[in-house]
């Protein structure tokens, strides 16, 4: 194995040997899991077969054979996939303190503002907002039309005019004389 192999097998059986115990009814399981991890890993099959064979157990009422080892890694070489992660050292990435930011002087400060003012005019011009037109109030609509009188509306209109107290009659019946109608005797 490589140097590079070696770093990332050690670092994968770390984790493998944290997380996933050979405790009996899950070593199929946690051992498919390792070979699945190295596949994923670029680790060749050779190599993880070998890593994995270290864990056979052929002795006691369950024994652990190479057979079945050499079948689980085979299983999980056949069903993932061949290098598509890569090893990084270390398990979470390190906050580096950010660099020292260097200050300037105000002569630099104010020549820098002037060029970025002189870039930002040549690529945007300024352009003129046109003033909005002063739209004209629509002039109110004009008063409804009076109106229409019935016949018998104007008839009684024209004896209210001639004697007043037809109106207090008119008022203490509270008749509807738009829909009056005048009969001819």
């Amino acid at each position: 194995m490589t140097p590079d192999t070696n770093l990332i097998v050690d670092g994968l059986l770390r984790w493998w040997q944290r997380r996933f115990p050979m405790a009996h009814g899950q070593r199929n399981a946690n051992l498919y899991k390792l070979a699945a991890a190295l596949n994923n890993y670029g680790i060749p099959y050779t190599d993880a077969l070998a890593v994995c064979l270290r864990y056979a157990d052929p002795t006691g009422p369950d024994p652990f054979t190479a057979r079945e080892i050499t079948a689980t890694v085979a299983s999980a070489y056949r069903r993932t996939e061949h290098g598509v992660k890569e090893w990084t050292q270390g398990t979470r990435p390190r906050r580096y303190p950010p660099p020292p930011r260097r200050t300037l002087s105000a002569a630099q400060a104010q020549a820098l503002e002037d060029r970025l003012v002189d870039v930002y005019r040549d690529r945007w011009p300024v352009v003129s907002i046109p003033q909005p037109v002063e739209v004209a109030k629509p002039s109110p609509p004009p008063p409804p039309p009076p109106p229409i009188l019935s016949r018998a509306e104007v008839a009684v209109k024209r004896m209210a005019q001639r004697n007043p107290a037809i109106n207090s009659f008119v008022n203490l019946l509270d008749l509807d004389l738009s829909r009056a109608q005048v009969r001819p005797l």
